[in-house]
């Protein structure tokens, strides 16, 4: 017998595995649809026995494919990553010097498929210290800078080892806490490009609160890629 390919075939073959049901099972779902009698037999039904298994091999290498910090469209390739420290002037006014120890620089690469918060990139900085009260003013200071593996990225943390200062009144050494958590902070590494960040940290003077006195903050950012300013938080 010789059979026409007909429009309602096709439509079957989606939703019929052998006579009852078809599993698309990379995503758990399943189409039921009782043949009845007077339903005309569909020749295509047995393709879907090597069809849909191949398929959902086919996706679910593409979506594991997905879940790495690596852009695939530069595979293999690098770009200059640059981490820059500026403070902002609130109360470092009151400082003669004021030195934050920098730990860790650490990135969190974007994953599509990862719920994993422990995914940490960390970087060893290339300044063990910073004196804030010497980057005010739009001046910075570039705290790590080299090559890295293409790809996205959504958080930066400059995790701290401690920070203290000398007041100009008393010249008192007074600690200062480690406010500086980590921020949510979409960037890309992208081939041969620089991909420029500038974290503004802020001190605060907080000792009209109990139990409490100075304070380093992260204030905001601003991303640049090749010199172009492209996202600032806050903005203006």
């Amino acid at each position: 017998m010789t059979y026409k390919i007909k429009p309602w075939m096709l439509a079957r073959t989606v939703a019929d595995t052998a006579a009852w049901r078809s599993t698309f099972s990379t995503f758990g779902f399943f189409i039921q649809r009782p043949e009845t009698p007077e339903d005309p037999p569909n020749p295509m039904t047995p393709f879907l026995h090597y069809l849909f298994p191949a398929f959902s091999i086919v996706l679910s290498l593409a979506l594991v494919g997905c879940g790495t910090a690596s852009d695939s469209n530069g595979a293999g390739a690098t770009g200059v990553l640059e981490i820059h420290l500026t403070d902002h002037r609130e109360a470092i006014g009151d400082f003669a010097r004021l030195d934050v120890e920098i730990d860790t620089v650490r990135l969190h690469p974007k994953r599509l498929l990862s719920l994993r918060k422990s995914d940490w990139l960390d970087l060893q900085p290339d300044v063990a210290s910073v004196d804030l009260t010497q980057v005010t003013d739009k001046r910075t200071i570039a705290v790590w800078r080299g090559e890295l593996p293409t790809g996205r990225f959504e958080a930066l943390h400059l995790k701290l080892q401690g920070a203290s200062g000398e007041l100009k009144e008393s010249a008192a050494t007074v600690p200062v806490a480690d406010e500086a958590r980590p921020i949510r902070l979409p960037f890309d590494v992208r081939p041969n490009d620089a991909t420029r960040i500038v974290v503004d940290f802020v001190v605060l003077d907080m000792s009209d609160h109990p139990n409490r006195g100075y304070e380093v903050h992260v204030r905001g950012y601003e991303l640049y890629y090749n010199n172009a300013l492209a996202d600032k938080v806050p903005p203006g």
